[in-house]
C-alpha cells in the first residue's frame, strides 16, 4: 500500500463494499492502542461512501471472468484490483 493508490473498503460480515477513496499514507504501527490484534493503521481520503453499510455493492460486483474475489479475500485479507478487473467507480457508491 502507497499513497495515491485506490482502495476499496469492506464490510466482512456481509460482504459488502461501502466505501472507495484514496491511501494518503503509507501504512503505520500504532504504539499505544487497545486494539493489538490490529496495531497497523494507513490514511485514506474517501471518495464515495454509503452511508450505511447495508446498502454497499455486493463484494461480487469486482467479479470477473472467473475470478471470485470473496474466494480471494477469504484466502488473506486483502487482494488486489485494477481498473482491468471492472473495479467500481466512486459514482457506482
Amino acid at each position: 500500500m502507497r499513497p495515491e493508490e485506490g482502495i476499496v473498503l469492506y464490510a466482512s460480515g456481509t460482504g459488502v463494499i461501502f466505501a472507495v477513496g484514496e491511501i494518503t499514507s503509507f501504512p503505520y504501527q500504532l504504539e499505544d492502542t487497545d486494539q493489538p490484534a490490529w496495531p497497523w493503521r494507513v490514511n485514506v481520503k474517501l471518495a464515495a461512501w454509503r452511508e450505511f453499510v447495508h446498502d454497499g455493492i455486493p463484494l461480487e460486483a469486482l467479479n470477473v471472468e472467473e475470478r471470485d474475489v470473496r474466494q480471494s479475500i477469504k484466502r488473506r485479507s486483502h487482494t488486489s484490483v485494477s481498473a482491468k478487473r471492472n473495479t467500481p467507480r466512486p459514482s457506482d457508491c
